[in-house]
């Protein structure tokens, strides 16, 4: 018998000589988690949490996504009026205070647009509630610089973003993704 996980995250099994094995893997290191979806014809196809979405046009622009269970910083190399693989993204890890920091400002924003799309907060406010306005004031410099990608200790990879499962989404802004990084040609 083997385990799949379907798009809602449930477990089921299922006999397929096709796939290896797929299961549900917990992570210690950042809290994270990665699903390992299956092995079809020894091609691994796992797909990994995405923590941010900074920038979105046409799809994930840059934010900080999973590679390997360990966060990194990843960029669109595709430009308007350039012929590149919209697809395409540069990686760089980031250290666990920057994604902790990060991930602490992330759910400022979450905070804000959820009261925004609730009409409980005005536009004026944005991109935090009045009680998160001086914390948020505070990351921004301990921000500042570390959430750039630097091409010369990055890795180009392709990217296939899609719609995940989270039950501590709140229904508002952008919904959540996973990705299934490959090595770019």
């Amino acid at each position: 018998m083997i385990k799949t996980v379907n798009v809602t995250g449930r477990i089921s099994e299922q006999s397929r000589p096709d796939i290896v094995r797929s299961s549900v893997l917990g992570l210690a290191t950042y809290s994270c988690r990665f699903r390992e979806i299956g092995r079809f014809k020894g091609v691994p196809a796992i797909f990994e949490i995405v923590h941010t979405v900074t920038e979105y046009y046409d799809g994930p622009r840059r934010g900080i996504a999973e590679l390997h269970g360990g966060p990194h910083l990843f960029e669109s190399e595709w430009r308007d009026n350039e012929d590149m693989d919209a697809d395409t993204f540069l990686l760089m890890p980031i250290d666990a205070e920057v994604f902790s920091l990060a991930l602490e400002d992330l759910a400022i924003w979450r905070r804000w647009e959820t009261a925004f799309r609730q009409g409980n907060a005005t536009q004026d406010t944005h991109p935090a509630l009045p009680q998160d306005r001086q914390r948020h004031e505070e990351l921004k410099p301990l921000l500042e610089g570390h959430l750039v990608v630097d091409p010369a200790r990055s890795i180009r990879m392709k990217a296939e973003f899609r719609i995940r499962s989270d039950p501590e989404w709140s229904g508002y802004g952008l919904r959540p993704l996973e990705v299934r990084w490959e090595q770019a040609p």
